[in-house]
């Protein structure tokens, strides 16, 4: 079974810990911010920071991906278990989602799973997406993508 509800956009700029998406930020503001996240150069444009923190008393892993010194996406990674607390925190941060999806999942073994995947989507087509299993059932992800990521993935 599929549901999907749809919401407005937000207009709020997404962040974590007040990493915002497409804004300039370099390696060092990004440790600043996050001490257990560290970056390292990809090539002459791009960084990649990784590492964890905590979240609404959670352990959480971060991708932090820097175009040209723009936050261009943060990739979130946390135990599934966690999912009803970061989604409430999330509601609570951006707002009513854009538009949220339930579907049944099932892995090689038979077993079943309730997924549910909610998106934020932003006046500028920057947007959120929490869905509460990755293909690891014992994860869940809030991936945040840039508006200039967004452009790119257009264009593509």
């Amino acid at each position: 079974m599929l549901l999907i509800v749809f919401f407005a956009p937000c207009a709020r700029a997404f962040d974590i810990k007040g990493i915002a998406l497409d804004a300039q930020v370099t390696p060092e503001q990004v440790q600043q911010a996050l001490p257990d996240v560290h970056c390292e150069a990809i090539n002459d444009r791009q960084q990649l920071c990784r590492g964890g923190t905590e979240l609404i008393g959670h352990y959480v892993e971060l991708d932090i991906d820097l175009i040209n010194g723009a936050v261009y996406s943060i990739t979130t990674t946390f135990d599934s278990h966690y999912y009803n607390d970061i989604a409430a925190a999330c509601d609570r941060k951006f707002g009513k989602p854009t538009s949220r999806r339930h579907e049944s999942l099932q892995n090689g073994f038979g077993a079943k799973f309730d997924n549910e995947t909610s998106t934020w989507s932003a006046q500028d087509s920057s947007r959120a997406i929490l869905t509460r299993y990755t293909s690891d059932p014992s994860n869940g992800m809030l991936l945040l993508s840039s508006a200039q990521l967004m452009r790119d993935e257009n264009a593509a």
